[in-house]
């Protein structure tokens, strides 16, 4: 196994298999003294070994995780949104309709919000 330390707060643990990145690593004190907190990516060891790469490389693939995540979410709550949107069209309620129609298309502009998938400010009914 193989440590490489780029900096203070990023380092790599190298194995046959896999890769280990950690970035932003910070020292915290607790109650058992000193303790490391970090964001931490494995990825397969293709036989690349440099840590910019495969930093971007393991972000990308976690941001896109979050946002299938995130996605399933909001396509579930648009589910919703259609079934409120039918009901009020079926009590010919116009007021409720035009609220459900305006949240299911808060729902669907979810992905275009700056910060997605990370930062989501879910729209209210």
């Amino acid at each position: 196994m193989k440590h490489i330390t780029k900096s203070d707060n990023e380092k790599m643990v190298i194995s046959e298999k896999t890769i280990v990145l950690y970035d932003n690593i910070t020292e915290v004190q607790t109650e058992d003294g000193v303790q490391y907190e970090a964001d931490m990516y494995v990825m397969k060891n293709r036989g690349i070994t440099d840590y910019d790469i495969l930093l971007a490389k393991a972000k990308a693939k976690y941001e896109a995780e979050v946002a299938q995540d995130v996605r399933a979410k909001r396509n579930a709550l648009i589910e919703k949104a259609d079934i409120m949107v039918n009901k009020a069209l079926d009590k010919g309620d116009s007021v409720a309709e035009a609220k459900s129609r305006a949240y299911r298309q808060a729902l669907r502009d979810v992905p275009e919000q700056v910060g997605f998938p990370f930062n989501v400010q879910w729209p209210e009914v």
